[in-house]
């Protein structure tokens, strides 16, 4: 997209998207967020939060924004806390003091494998159906995010007003287009 070898894409959220940015000189821009996908933790050991013991070990990305997403997740079911700071969370700012949990932060197709063997693992519902694991059996899911990590349909600055672009996002957004492109993947929710 940023080379120009394509008009648009739909695969990254905001924060992503400002990272490559930050990092390749580009500016690709978001046209529209076209659906939220949230995600949790789980689990093949135990089957409530109340059950993971202290020093469990524990497995989120290691990518900086999904790795900042896990680490509130986390914070936010009470088994970590974050130094106070504006930016984005990393292993460094885990206070781990509630549960002494040994966090291992690992490449994102890492994740499902983690998942056989750690305690409890950090992914998307989509990659856990793929073996078999449905979102009702994550020990907790985000509940949401303000839309800052819906995946939206990005493009350059250049060309955010083309028609082209336009007739994309107008066909993700439609009736039909949601019916078939999202309905499969959230249906599960």
């Amino acid at each position: 997209l940023a080379n120009k070898d394509f008009d648009a894409n739909f695969h990254q959220h905001v924060p992503f998207m400002e990272i490559f940015n930050k990092k390749n000189n580009a500016h690709l821009v978001k046209v529209a967020a076209i659906y939220d996908v949230y995600v949790g933790f789980y689990s093949k050991k135990y089957k409530s939060k109340n059950e993971i013991p202290n020093g469990a070990k524990v497995v989120v990305p290691n990518d900086p924004t999904n790795q900042d997403r896990a680490l509130r997740i986390l914070e936010k079911q009470g088994l970590i806390k974050l130094k106070q700071k504006n930016g984005l969370y990393n292993l460094k700012d885990v206070d781990n003091s509630i549960k002494n949990l040994k966090i291992t932060a690992l490449p994102i197709p890492s994740l499902v494998q983690a998942y056989k063997e750690a305690d409890l693992v950090f992914n998307w519902p989509s990659h856990m159906l793929k073996i078999g694991v449905r979102p009702k059996d994550a020990l907790f899911l985000e509940k949401e995010n303000g839309n800052k990590y819906s995946i939206i349909l990005a493009a350059r600055e250049d060309n955010k007003d083309s028609k082209k672009v336009k007739d994309i996002e107008e066909a993700f957004l439609s009736e039909i287009g949601r019916a078939h492109v999202w309905t499969p993947v959230t249906a599960h929710y």
